[in-house]
């Protein structure tokens, strides 16, 4: 594993009430960190989660750029992708809503919420359950527009 457990460095800043050390993903960071011990690992959870800082704060403490610039772009792959990588040696950290992604074989899932991370399968998503909701009925989802008067 390239990343073997994100951190932070000064565990006094997880206690700290602004952003990002307020976001609980970034407080379970000041504890007991993420450990990495998969090729390939999703981050999921609703916006705000964290997802997204997680994930660049990674990339900035490996000197790579957080805004998917020229050190990421050089890892682009185009080819039935995540699974590949991961069993090529790379190591892949992403956060995603997608719950093709986060079906890949073998990917670690780590899902962020209010109680900052939690490792899970991919059945036991929330976003999973809501998609499948969805599908069986996307009418439950989706509000009905009334046309207006004319």
């Amino acid at each position: 594993m390239l990343v073997s457990r994100a951190y932070l460095r000064d565990e006094r800043l997880s206690g700290r009430d602004e952003w990002p050390y307020n976001v609980p993903a970034v407080r379970t960071l000041g504890g007991s960190g993420l450990a990495f011990s998969r090729p390939v690992t999703f981050l999921v959870g609703e916006n705000g989660s964290g997802k997204s800082t997680v994930v660049e704060a990674i990339a900035e403490a490996y000197g790579l750029d957080a805004r998917g610039g020229r050190a990421g772009r050089k890892y682009v792959n185009d080819r039935p992708l995540m699974h590949r990588l991961g069993r090529s040696g790379a190591q892949v950290v992403c956060a995603t809503h997608s719950p093709v992604l986060a079906a890949t074989p073998d990917a670690d899932i780590v899902e962020l919420g209010d109680d900052g991370l939690r490792r899970t399968s991919w059945d036991q998503l929330e976003l999973v359950y809501h998609w499948r909701r969805y599908l069986d009925d996307p009418r439950a989802y989706l509000r009905h527009v009334v046309d207006p008067p004319r």
